[in-house]
């Protein structure tokens, strides 16, 4: 009985850790909704990519973008 109780805490534990953790994670739809009101001149000179890549995403022409210009387009986003 005690050994259960010591997993359920460990469980909720875990559970907790995780959601601290892990933030829930920017789609392609979401980056391009927080673009629509921004300077994409400055979003290049920021995150170093190129204006045309930038623009391709936001008007929806690139739907799978390269993964690292996703983790500078999030972190940016999530900073400024």
């Amino acid at each position: 009985m005690w050994l259960e109780a010591k997993m359920e805490k460990i469980s909720e534990a875990r559970i907790e850790q995780a959601q601290q953790t892990f933030k829930p994670i920017l789609t392609i739809h979401d980056v391009r909704k927080a673009l629509q009101d921004r300077r994409l001149g400055v979003v290049v000179d920021r995150i170093g990519v190129s204006y045309k890549t930038l623009l391709r995403i936001s008007k929806g022409e690139t739907t799978k973008p390269q993964y690292e210009v996703m983790l500078r387009l999030i972190a940016y986003l999530e900073t400024n």
